[in-house]
């Protein structure tokens, strides 16, 4: 689950034993280890990160600290249930994760810093919250349609119904705990990348290299 620096020059990531890292981009020696944590992002002025982490080693909770010093790490709110997958809007007033306080992965919204309120963003089923570079669109996935939600600060604050978006190629598989496939959505909010299956050969093993690969995708 990595995340840019909003100057794209460094790369937040987490690793083995949910080891954060910071890697800067054109220096494969300089990786920094900065805290544990299972997903990271960042605030959009790349001063505060976000993570999911457990104290209990069950449910997960959100976190979030300065990117510049090596304070602790304070919890967002707290809650009986897993909350995974935090994007903080581009205003950088809200915050969008993914919950399962119902017994079923949904979308939801809350205040950032302060972690007040809460809204429900999915209907029947959400995860992998995306936000649009405008702040006016949530995006999420439910299964293999990815959906769009109408969102306006306010005040008042006003969140319209999920709308389906497009659907994309089922992968005949899901991630742990049923989770879907994740995605991502593209700086305009016009474009989705998301993973999709090119073959029908469930057998096929081996490595695959590519040279001159960036001429394959130039123009498309």
């Amino acid at each position: 689950s990595p995340a840019w620096s909003p100057d794209s020059r460094q790369l937040f990531y987490s690793g083995t034993g949910f080891q954060l890292h910071r890697q800067t981009l054109g220096d494969l020696a300089a990786v920094e280890d900065i805290g544990t944590g299972y997903q990271i992002t960042l605030t959009p002025d790349g001063g505060t990160m976000m993570t999911t982490r457990s104290e209990t080693g069950n449910d997960f909770d959100l976190f979030y600290k300065s990117v510049s010093d090596d304070g602790d790490w304070v919890k967002l709110f707290d809650a009986p249930a897993t909350q995974l997958a935090p994007r903080v809007s581009p205003d950088g007033r809200h915050v969008v994760y993914g919950s399962d306080e119902t017994g079923t992965n949904e979308v939801y919204l809350r205040e950032f810093p302060s972690g007040g309120g809460l809204w429900q963003v999915s209907v029947d089923g959400g995860f992998w919250p995306r936000w649009s570079d405008d702040g006016e669109r949530i995006f999420f996935v439910d299964e293999d349609t990815i959906y769009e939600v109408d969102f306006d600060p306010g005040p008042p604050m006003r969140l319209g119904r999920p709308l389906e978006v497009v659907d994309r190629e089922p992968l005949g598989w899901s991630l742990m705990f049923g989770w879907p496939p994740g995605f991502d959505v593209s700086a305009d909010g016009e474009r989705f990348l998301v993973c999709q299956p090119v073959a029908q050969d469930e057998t096929a093993e081996g490595i695959i290299v590519v040279e001159s690969w960036l001429a394959e995708v130039e123009g498309r």
